[in-house]
C-alpha cells in the first residue's frame, strides 16, 4: 500500500465500520456488483475511487487486466488487503491522484461523490488520469427518494464522525459537460425495511438489476459517462 506525497485533512473515517453498514443489506450489494459488472465492460486498466474495503473491487479486479484502487482510510484500506488479490491500494485524496495521466480506461466511484462539496475538482483528475474514449461510472443517492432515510443516515454517523458531510442533489448535480452522458441506471429496490428481512435471499437482486433502467424509482443512481475521444 503506497502513500500519496500530498494529502487533505479529512474526516475521521477510522473510527466509522463500513463492513457493519452493510449487514443485512446482502440483496443490494449483490445488486450493485451485478449492475458494476453489466456496465464496466472488458477493461485492461481500472481505478476505483474510495473503494473501501473492497466491495465493488472484489469485482472489478476478476474482470480487469490491472486494478487500483484508492481510499483514504487506512482502517478501509487493511481490510480491503485481505479480500483482494490482484488490486493495487493507495492511500490519498481525489483531487492529486499519485498516476500519470491518460492510463485508465475504467473509472469507478460508488457511493463517494456526493460526500464531495466541488465533484468538478474529482473529475478534473477523472478526466485527466482517463484515456481518450475511458469508460467512467459514479454512484450517488438519488434525493428524492432517499432524502430522509440518508439524513437518518448522518445523524448517526456525525454521532461517530463529527465532520462527516453529505452534499444532497438532483443527478444533474453529478454531471459534467466534459463527458458524455450514455445513461442513468438505478438500484434500492429492496434497500429497505423489508429488504433487510430477506436479505438472504439474494436471487432477488435479478429484479433490481433487471429494472435497472427505472431509476426514478430507485434510491441510489449509477451514472454511466464516456470520456471524450
Amino acid at each position: 500500500m503506497k502513500l500519496c506525497s500530498r494529502l487533505v485533512d479529512p474526516p475521521d473515517y477510522e473510527s466509522y465500520d463500513y463492513i457493519d453498514e452493510w449487514k443485512n443489506r446482502e440483496i443490494l450489494d449483490l445488486a450493485e456488483r451485478q449492475l458494476v459488472l453489466k456496465l464496466a465492460g472488458k477493461p485492461k486498466k481500472t481505478l476505483e475511487l474510495g473503494g473501501g474495503f473492497g466491495r465493488i473491487t472484489s469485482v472489478l479486479e476478476r474482470i480487469s487486466d490491472e486494478t487500483y484502487m484508492v481510499d483514504f482510510s487506512i482502517r478501509n484500506l487493511e481490510e480491503a488487503k485481505k479480500r483482494l488479490v490482484r488490486t493495487q491500494l493507495r492511500r490519498c485524496n481525489f483531487f492529486n491522484l499519485p498516476f500519470e495521466s491518460g492510463i485508465f480506461d475504467l473509472i469507478v466511484m460508488v457511493r463517494v461523490m456526493h460526500h464531495i462539496s466541488n465533484p468538478k475538482l474529482v473529475y478534473d483528475e477523472i478526466l485527466r488520469v482517463g484515456i481518450k474514449g475511458a469508460s467512467v461510472i459514479i454512484s450517488v443517492p438519488y434525493a428524492p427518494l432517499s432524502k430522509m432515510r440518508e439524513i437518518n443516515e448522518i445523524r448517526e454517523i456525525k454521532k461517530k464522525l463529527g465532520a462527516h458531510k453529505v452534499y444532497f442533489g438532483p443527478p444533474e448535480t453529478y454531471l459534467d459537460k466534459r463527458m458524455r452522458l450514455e445513461g442513468i441506471f438505478g438500484t434500492g429496490l429492496f434497500d429497505n425495511r423489508i429488504g433487510k428481512k430477506l436479505h438472504k435471499l439474494t436471487f432477488l437482486s435479478f429484479f433490481d438489476v433487471s429494472t435497472a433502467r427505472l431509476w426514478k424509482l430507485k434510491n441510489n443512481l449509477f451514472l454511466k459517462f464516456r470520456l471524450p475521444y
